[in-house]
Parts: structure tokens; sequence; C-alpha cells
């Protein structure tokens, strides 16, 4: 990473922004002396003000704005971002590089949100959101060749635009829902994206 550890935040949210998953996860989970595993390597119980001793002898284990993943992958490796204040609308797009599943929650003021992605046995990638009370969501479903129109919510075929690698699935309501960018009935089922939805709301 040819950048300092303050700059990292802002060269990993430009990655996602540009739909770089895979670049950006190179980064966050390299090894080399300019990495956050460098950190932990050394001992370090914070953030460091720099990557490594070599580059200032001087420097602290005290530096919170180096801890940049604890945003960047939220809000970019599962694309967790207010679309209106408060959340009362956001976006859900995972962007998951080469990981094959993952999942996460995050507290906002409108209750908890919570995005998972996994790996089918075709392949594609697909999503799970748990959308908290009075709020609604937008979610994109990454996708591989050409984006159809259609996006399958909770096993029902639902329509769908098509952003660049994305199917983008609008005013997506209340509640623990699963996508699929074609039918996929094990997907309902699916340990990995249900991790997000509390004890009791499953897609039906």
């Amino acid at each position: 990473m040819a950048c300092s550890v303050y700059c990292a935040a802002f060269m990993l949210e430009g990655l996602y922004d540009a739909n770089a998953g895979q670049t950006a996860l190179g980064m966050l989970t390299s090894t080399a002396t300019n990495s956050w595993m460098n950190m932990i390597n050394l001992g370090a119980g914070a953030t460091m003000e720099a990557w490594d001793p070599s580059l200032k002898s001087n420097l602290t284990f005290s530096h919170p704005w180096a801890a940049s993943p604890a945003f960047d992958i939220p809000a970019g490796m599962f694309g967790i971002q207010p679309t209106s204040p408060g959340y009362t609308t956001f976006q859900v797009k995972p962007q998951p590089g080469g990981l094959s599943w993952a999942h996460i929650t995050v507290p906002t003021q409108q209750g908890t949100i919570g995005a998972a992605f996994d790996t089918t046995a075709s392949g594609d990638v697909a999503v799970g959101a748990f959308v908290p009370a009075n709020t609604t969501a937008t979610v994109e479903v990454p996708v591989s060749g050409t984006p159809g129109t259609s996006v399958f919510m909770d096993g029902i075929e639902v329509p769908a635009t098509a952003d660049g690698s994305f199917l983008r699935v609008d005013d997506v309501p209340p509640g623990c829902h699963v996508f699929t960018a074609a039918r996929d009935s094990q997907a309902r089922s699916d340990p990995q994206l249900l991790s997000v939805c509390p004890a009791g709301q499953r897609p039906h």
C-alpha cells in the first residue's frame, strides 16, 4: 500500500466506489510491511501512527484514525450506507472480492441493519439483508455476465435495475430477505445468509 495509514481510508473508499472490491480486499488482507497485519504482528494493541517503525521511529499505538477497516468493511465491502438522514433509507451493496461468504450487523438509530453474502453452488453471489422497522432499503446483487431485469427476493421474482455489474432492487420493506440473481430454492435456508436475521424473522 503506497499511501500512508491516514490516506488508506480514502484509498479504500475510492476502490469500493469504483466497484473494485477484489483490489480493496487485497489491500485489507495484505501481510506486507504497509499493512494492518504488520501492526498486529508487531504487537500493537491499537492502530499505529505509521505502518512500521522503519517509517517513523517515534510512532505511537494510539491513532484510531488509522483503523480504517472498522468503517470501510461495513460501508465498502458490504455497501451499507445511508441514502437519507438517520438511515431511514439505506443501501446494501456487497462487493465480496474473493471472499466466498461473510456477514455483518451495523447498529443505527433506526435499528440494527444486517447484510450477508454467500457464493451459491452455481458460483453466483446470494445476498441476505435485514431491514429494520420503519426503514426502506435498496439492495444490489452482484452478477456475472450481462445483468438481467429481475431478481428473486425470498424466492419470488421481482423487477430489478441493471447497475453496472449489479442488479438493484428498490423499496425493499422491513424484515429478513434473501436475494438471488437466479431462482435458488436453497438460498432461503442458507445459514450464512440468515445469520443476520433475528430469531423468528426468516423469509417465508
